[in-house]
Formats: structure tokens, C-alpha cells, sequence
């Protein structure tokens, strides 16, 4: 009988993985914590990210009775150019074919290839980190199912969430050796790139699928364009609503002169209030878009929002200072009404002024003034008389 050897990955000693054992195992609790917060916060609508989230996870039980939990999923823009960054020394490379001639990739790190291959052969996916070793086209093989079934998947759930949805029909092309290779079979000039951090049988492995498709691929289609026709609808309000928003929680604003910032150091402390834990705000581009309170959540930090109702209490008014009494003068003037009692906002009311008395008769109390020379008199006045002026020749 001919022996058969088996190959060298598997014949390594099992030390390696059970040294990284504790510590997938420790990814694994947070992954799982993840997993809890998402179930709880997730959108009632059917949005890209949620699709793929969901039809990874039923095709991994459907397809290899094997539990995927999404523990993250990042999705963001990639030009050309920036696909080659994406792609790992131990990656396994699935080139995608689409409709119309468009290409994409699916990319599986080692400990997510090594996954299937473990699921397919032995039933199980042994706990811990998977041994270094070269990917094949036989990985490839036994991936390909999970993929296009994801795919398959990720099409029928965003038709049932969005009528008139063209399906994208991507599936397994063929497996392209390095980042290079690829790029060369890509054209497009954007890509959206989806990187779900995945929790491998029950918290045993922690894996990386990432998903690079053409953006134009995932536009929606122009008005007047596509099957629908020139009165095709096209709602702009919904499509802002399923636009990205980057959220920044504020908890206080405090601040410094650039000498204190420009000697900021690691381990320094910022001085915030505790009433700042109950005012904190939401900030989107700038804008505060909402107010809640800063807590935690299945051990992740949180924010409870404010409701609709809720507005901050009104700073309560200064009261104003009462009016000192001003006493009343001891000798008013003769003659004026007293106006110390009236308030402030009351006009005065004045009365008649007295009468001015009488002046004295001429006859008498007067003196007579004594009559000016040249005046009166029977002579004609005692004014000198002038000398005549001197003839001019």
C-alpha cells in the first residue's frame, strides 16, 4: 500500500496555534460584543453594507454549516491606484466578472482561506491562529462557492429592499497571482471597498474578506435612464439618507493659549468637568447635529440621545435690583409740588405757579433822577457853547 504523506502546513506542530489561542480568543469576545452593539443599532434600512453582511452569514451555514459572524464591516472609496495597498503578502486573490464587461475582486487573508479549507476537510476549524503557507488555486476552488453565493445573495437583498435595483452579477472569474496581476485585469477608475472583519467558527479563528467593486457599479442610476424609462422616479432625499456621515462625539471644549498646545504631551491631562458627561453633542462636518450623554453600552462607549422634546433648561433670569428710596428734600423751594414719591415711569403732574406781586406805584418808593444839563432849564441849557472851526484854504 502506498503511503500517503500529508502536506507539510498540516504536519507543523500544533504549539504555534495554541500559543495564539488566547489571543484570537480574546479577539474574539470583542468581536462578539461588536456583533451585539450592531444587532441593536443597525439600520431598518436595507443598505449595501447590511446586505453583505447578511448574505455572508446565511451562506456560510447554508453552504458549509460553518458560523460567520460579521464582528466590523468598513466600507470607503479606492481609486486604481490605491487597490494595490489593499492587497497582503498572504492573500488569496479572486478576480470577479460582472455585467457589461465589469471586474472586481474578493480577497481572503490566509486565516479565512485556511478556514474553508479546514471546514471542507475535517469537518471543524481548529482554534487558533492557521500556519504559514503559500495559497494555491485549490483554495481558490473551495472558496469560490462561498463567494458567489455571497454575491448571489448581496443582489437578492437589495432588489427586495429597492424596486427597480439593477442587479450587479458578479461572480468567480478566475484567481490572479499578485497585486500587480490585478491591477492590470481592473479598468475602472473608483472602487468601493468593503473589509469585513469576520469571527470563524464561534470565536476559533478571526478572518478578513474584503470586496472591491467598481463604484459605477453601485451608483444609482441617473434620472430618465436605465429600464425605467425617461419618467423613471428619483427620490434625491433618499439617496442623501443612505449618503456616509462621519459622527464625532464632543464631550467639552476647552480652551488654550498655542504656547499650552504646542506643549502638550502624551500622559497630559485636559481639565473636564463632570457636568460635561451629560452635554455631550454629535458633530457632523462641523455641525452639531444632536445632543445626548456620554455612557457604555455591552462594554463599548455610547451615547444616549436627547429626545425631541428635551431642551436645556433656560438660564434663570438676574433679578433686578430694587430701586433705593431717594428721602424727600428738607427744604423744598417754595412754589413746586414734592416729586420724591412718584416712581420712575410716572410723569409729574405740576400745578399752577403762584402769581408775581405787584410792582410799586410811581408816586412814591421810587426817587426822581435829576434832570441832565441843558435840560428843563429857562436859560436853554448849561452846555458851553462850541468855538467855530478855522476857515480851510
Amino acid at each position: 500500500m502506498r503511503a500517503v504523506r500529508c502536506p507539510e502546513w498540516l504536519e507543523r506542530a500544533p504549539e504555534a496555534a495554541a500559543e495564539a489561542m488566547s489571543s484570537e480568543e480574546r479577539k474574539s469576545v470583542i468581536h462578539r460584543k461588536a456583533a451585539s452593539a450592531r444587532e441593536d443599532f443597525d439600520a431598518r434600512a436595507m443598505s449595501p453594507s447590511k446586505a453583505l453582511r447578511l448574505s455572508l452569514e446565511k451562506c456560510g451555514d447554508r453552504l458549509f454549516q460553518l458560523a460567520l459572524t460579521v464582528g466590523t464591516l468598513e466600507q470607503r472609496r479606492l481609486t486604481h491606484a490605491a487597490v494595490k495597498e489593499e492587497v497582503g503578502v498572504d492573500t488569496l486573490i479572486l478576480l470577479l466578472d460582472g455585467q457589461g464587461g465589469a471586474r472586481g475582486a474578493a480577497l481572503l487573508d490566509l486565516q479565512f482561506a485556511q478556514s474553508l479549507v479546514e471546514v471542507q476537510t475535517m469537518g471543524r476549524v481548529r482554534p487558533g491562529a492557521a500556519p504559514d503557507r503559500p495559497l494555491t488555486g485549490t483554495d481558490a476552488a473551495i472558496a469560490a462557492p462561498l463567494v458567489d453565493a455571497m454575491l448571489k445573495g448581496f443582489d437578492d437583498k437589495l432588489a427586495e429592499a429597492e424596486a427597480g435595483h439593477r442587479p450587479l452579477g458578479f461572480r468567480f472569474g478566475d484567481r490572479v497571482g499578485d497585486a500587480r496581476g490585478l491591477l492590470l485585469a481592473l479598468e475602472a477608475a473608483d472602487y468601493e471597498l468593503f473589509r469585513l472583519t469576520v469571527d470563524i467558527g464561534g470565536g476559533a479563528r478571526t478572518g478578513i474578506l474584503s470586496l472591491i467593486l467598481p463604484a459605477e457599479v453601485l451608483a444609482r442610476p441617473e434620472p430618465g435612464s436605465g429600464e425605467a424609462g425617461e419618467g423613471a422616479a428619483f427620490d434625491l432625499g433618499q439617496l442623501a439618507m443612505q449618503m456616509p456621515v462621519t459622527l464625532d462625539a464632543v464631550l467639552d471644549r476647552v480652551q488654550l493659549s498655542l504656547a499650552e498646545v504646542c506643549a502638550l504631551k502624551p500622559g497630559m491631562t485636559l481639565p473636564v468637568g463632570t457636568s460635561a458627561i451629560g452635554r455631550t453633542e454629535l458633530v457632523a462636518s462641523g455641525h452639531v447635529a444632536a445632543q445626548g450623554r456620554l455612557g457604555q453600552m455591552n462594554g463599548m462607549r455610547a451615547v444616549r440621545l436627547s429626545g425631541a422634546g428635551e431642551e436645556a433648561a433656560p438660564p434663570r433670569a438676574t433679578p433686578e435690583p430694587a430701586l433705593a428710596a431717594t428721602p424727600p428734600d428738607p427744604d423744598p423751594a417754595p412754589g413746586f409740588p414734592d416729586l420724591s414719591g412718584l416712581a420712575a415711569s410716572e410723569p409729574p403732574t405740576l400745578t399752577a405757579l403762584p402769581d408775581l406781586p405787584d410792582l410799586p406805584a410811581t408816586g412814591g418808593g421810587l426817587p426822581d433822577l435829576p434832570d441832565l444839563p441843558g435840560e428843563g432849564g429857562e436859560d436853554g441849557g448849561g452846555l458851553p457853547d462850541l468855538p467855530a472851526l478855522a476857515d480851510l484854504k
